[in-house]
């Protein structure tokens, strides 16, 4: 009990130095400690617990293997990769054409926007399929909420400066009509191919 007691005092003491004033984490501390005691004359209940954290997934790992298979997806849709780079690319020479700009290339002024849609888009379910043509609009909302704005600040770190209000509004406007409008049209043509390649592969059937 003494030597509880010191253990105490040291736990409580260090973590006022570490934290000065905090409060919550002493009697945290003082609660841990507790608990550990606890577990000591409990052989059961420390058994059951290294069970149950042996159970447990480790959940750094299953994030990391979460973001890989969101981009190994992306990776096997090759069609649609192309599509999105060119929407950015359509998006980046209509601001050109608007702007008469003849700085820097096409592609530097797309570059912004396509790095941070392939960086946020598969992470965020950018490349998931989609049973509907609503669904496959929808579903680039939060990507495209995400990676625009992102990539907006990203052209003005490269540039120095942060665009006017204006240039947001449009650059969320017109990407949010492009892309709605390729992936509908994306989702419209791949339903189409599937409903013939199904019609074929059963005249073939019932040919054999």
């Amino acid at each position: 009990r003494i030597c509880f007691a010191f253990a105490v005092i040291i736990q409580i003491s260090s973590a006022f130095v570490q934290t000065k004033y905090n409060a919550p984490c002493k009697i945290d501390a003082v609660k841990h400690l507790c608990k550990s005691r606890a577990l000591l004359h409990n052989p059961a209940q420390t058994f059951n617990r290294k069970l149950r954290l042996a159970a447990e997934p480790n959940s750094k790992l299953d994030a990391v293997s979460r973001v890989l298979d969101a981009y190994s997806l992306a990776v096997k849709k090759p069609s649609l990769l192309i599509g999105d780079s060119s929407v950015f690319l359509v998006f980046a020479a209509i601001g050109r054409m608007n702007h008469a700009s003849t700085e820097g290339s096409l592609l530097l002024t797309a570059a912004p926007y396509i790095l941070s849609w392939f960086f946020f888009a598969p992470i965020l379910n950018g490349y998931t399929d989609a049973n509907s043509r609503s669904q496959a609009v929808t579903s680039l909302i939060l990507p495209w909420a995400v990676s625009i704005p992102s990539a907006v600040l990203l052209r003005g770190l490269i540039q120095g400066y942060l665009p006017a209000t204006s240039f947001w509004v449009v650059s969320l406007v017109t990407t949010a009509i492009l892309l709605a409008s390729w992936r509908s049209a994306y989702f419209q043509v791949s339903a189409a191919s599937s409903t013939v390649d199904k019609f074929v592969e059963a005249i073939l059937e019932d040919d054999d």
